[in-house]
């Protein structure tokens, strides 16, 4: 559901603002949030964000994990094949 600004058309974006986001006036109160809507939403938020958050720790440690292995495969080379003096 797509809800416009009464007063300048442009399109609501949020929901939990009285507010419209371009032009300032006081949007109608059936377009925001019920308090149990409200709720929800912030429940959701929280839930996408703990997602998030993980999805990026287990990134960084699939990152450290793979400088390591390079590390290894670079110091396993090194003792092979040495680096020429100069």
């Amino acid at each position: 559901m797509e809800l416009h600004c009464p007063d300048c058309g442009s399109i609501v974006y949020s929901r939990r603002s009285p507010k419209c986001g371009v032009c300032g006036k006081p949007l109608p109160e059936s377009f925001r949030f019920s308090p149990e809507e409200a709720a929800r939403y912030e429940e959701q938020l929280r839930i996408a964000k703990e997602g998030l958050d993980q999805a990026v720790a287990e990134n960084r440690e699939i990152e450290e994990q793979t400088r390591e292995r390079l590390r290894e495969v670079q110091r396993r080379s090194n003792s092979i094949f040495p680096p020429p003096f100069m």
